[in-house]
């Protein structure tokens, strides 16, 4: 479907140009045309006026001669009278009545021959007198109103004014596409700057990834680096936990020598506070004192035994002290002591630090393990990624081509609903002149329907009225064309009496009369134009009236006449209220139309 209109439209406005230019060059070849015709008008005119003063000229030398010979002649005659009338005096005498009555004769034969000499001369002078009065109002103005050669510069005229109003009309379109063009370009930057903004933020974007993969490059250096020192700390340990389990292994032989040594020392003092009461006579409850402190000292009694057996090597036990003392790290027997008493909390402190140094070692293995793990999940995610990113570039690359298509469509589209734009406005404008409302709304894009719609019923109205106007025209132009028949065949009779000269003007023009009816943009015109030439044939019968009656027109009356002719034509016009462009507004009308069709 979309395929279909997008061809309708591309169809459309190849026709559209086609017939753009077709117009175009019709009325370049039109206006050329025009331009020869007035150049050979205006050259063949000029011939004729030099021809006809060249023979006003002659003339006028022909008329001076003929005068001179007049007056010659008149003279010879004065002196050959008086000659004879001497002669005739003188020879009275000699020869008598019958001689002179002779040369009177003679002298009155000649000089009625003279007479009738001068006559014939004077009436040739008067004939010559009167073409040159003719000639020289030829050479006034050689159009007349009432000469076909008047009717055809007309027509001339209003060919070339109605074509300049089609160039100019044609120029008016031209400065609208100039301008159409420009917003083009306009858009076309813009597009541009877009395409522009997305290549940076492409070039951005890879950049972002080049940067992701050196960040990578570095996490799993850092992964490496982390994985030693982790080895490194589990060495470190596995030393610590030897050190440490060989520093309590000898800590608890010493706090076993250390009792034994205390239980020895109890043993003595005993034995001295039993002398010793046994000397001095302590009470009765002596007995009952020692004989819980021998209920006590009874089952220690093998064990102190063993003990005292177990001192035979006595360099052992000094060996062991030395030993000890040396781990206390002090020589003071007292200090010594001391810290053999505290070494419970040691103990205790020895036993929470070994319970930390687990608990942190636990830490680290889970935290290890979730670094391994986060490791290869972003490695599996890399992976995955360049797939991702495959497949996006796999996808990437047909939407970029859809995308320049669409561009490419969104393009076309716009030139044409701008171009649709442009001529709509143009003939809203038109049609607004012709009404002569000059101020008009502009046409948005929004309002293009109703633009296309306003026009569309305007032209059926305006063409209802003309075809109503022409309806009521056509009876009196048949009434008009009866009258003119009888004037168009004197003009034609009048029309064959024309010189040589201008009928080769006559016929160096292109004949408007029937060519440009039967041309079909022209076809509008044709009751226009009869109508003028009716009233104009009307003019040219009036003009010719008043010709016979006067010997010669003057260039004011001239001018009179051709007004009035102008003013019948406007009035004509406006009475029928008819665009000289009505052939182009069907044409826009029909457009506007399909464009309509195709639109909705």
């Amino acid at each position: 479907m979309q395929t279909g209109h997008r061809n309708m439209l591309r169809k459309l406005e190849q026709d559209y140009e086609r017939r753009k230019g077709e117009q175009m060059g019709d009325v370049r070849e039109k206006i050329r045309l025009l331009q020869i015709d007035r150049k050979s008008n205006i050259s063949s005119l000029e011939s004729n006026k030099h021809t006809n003063k060249e023979y006003i000229r002659e003339l006028k030398d022909e008329n001076m001669e003929l005068r001179k010979q007049l007056a010659e002649l008149k003279q010879n005659t004065s002196d050959t009278i008086s000659y004879t009338t001497a002669n005739t005096i003188g020879c009275r005498k000699a020869e008598g009545m019958e001689e002179l009555l002779k040369a009177l004769d003679r002298s009155r034969k000649q000089y009625d021959d003279m007479r009738h000499r001068v006559q014939a001369q004077t009436a040739l002078y008067e004939d010559l007198k009167d073409e040159f009065r003719d000639l020289e109002l030829d050479s006034k103005k050689p159009s007349i109103e009432d000469t076909p050669e008047v009717k055809k510069i007309r027509i001339f005229e209003c060919r070339l004014d109605k074509a300049m109003m089609k160039y100019n009309e044609a120029q008016n379109i031209c400065r609208t596409y100039r301008q159409i063009v420009k917003r083009l370009k306009e858009e076309r930057i813009a597009f541009d700057t877009q395409i522009s903004a997305i290549e940076k933020s492409m070039a951005c974007r890879d950049q972002d990834h080049e940067e992701l993969v050196l960040l990578h490059s570095d996490a799993t250096q850092s992964k490496e680096h982390t994985f030693q020192e982790l080895e490194k700390l589990k060495v470190k340990y596995e030393e610590e936990k030897r050190n440490r389990d060989q520093e309590l292994k000898g800590k608890q032989h010493i706090l076993k020598l250390h009792l034994v040594n205390s239980t020895d020392k109890e043993l003595d003092g005993f034995r001295e506070f039993k002398l010793e009461s046994s000397l001095e006579g302590v009470d009765n409850d002596i007995p009952s004192e020692k004989n819980s402190v021998h209920e006590q000292i009874s089952p220690e009694v093998p064990n102190c035994v063993n003990a005292h057996w177990g001192q035979n090597s006595a360099q052992e036990f000094l060996s062991a002290f030395r030993a000890m003392m040396e781990t206390i790290g002090s020589n003071n027997v007292d200090e010594a002591i001391e810290k053999l008493v505290d070494q419970e909390a040691t103990m205790k402190k020895l036993l929470k630090l070994l319970h930390e140094n687990e608990h942190r070692l636990l830490t680290l293995q889970q935290s290890n393990t979730d670094s391994e793990e986060r490791i290869r999940d972003k490695e599996l995610n890399h992976k995955a990624r360049r797939n991702v990113n495959g497949e996006h570039n796999q996808i990437y690359t047909p939407t970029l081509a859809m995308l320049e298509r669409v561009k490419a469509e969104y393009g076309h589209y716009d030139i044409l609903l701008t171009g649709i734009k442009a001529g709509v406005g143009h003939l809203v404008d038109q049609i607004r002149r012709v009404q002569g409302d000059n101020v008009g709304a502009r046409v948005t894009d929004e309002s293009v329907c109703d633009a296309i719609e306003w026009t569309q019923n305007v032209l059926t109205h305006m063409l209802s009225i003309i075809q109503n106007a022409r309806a009521n025209e056509q009876l009196n132009i048949d009434a008009e064309n009866e009258e003119s028949f009888s004037g168009d065949i004197a003009q034609f009779a009048h029309d064959l009496k024309v010189d040589d000269v201008t009928s080769a003007f006559l016929t160096q023009g292109v004949d408007i009369h029937h060519s440009s009816w039967n041309h079909p943009a022209f076809d509008g015109q044709h009751s226009e134009q009869r109508d003028n030439i009716a009233i104009s044939n009307r003019i040219g019968r009036s003009l010719a009236s008043e010709i016979e009656c006067e010997e010669a027109m003057s260039r004011d009356h001239i001018k009179s006449s051709s007004n009035q002719l102008i003013l019948a034509q406007r009035k004509t016009k406006e009475r029928i209220q008819v665009d000289p462009q009505n052939t182009y507004t069907s044409l826009l009308n029909r457009k506007t139309n399909s464009l309509t069709r195709q639109i909705v």
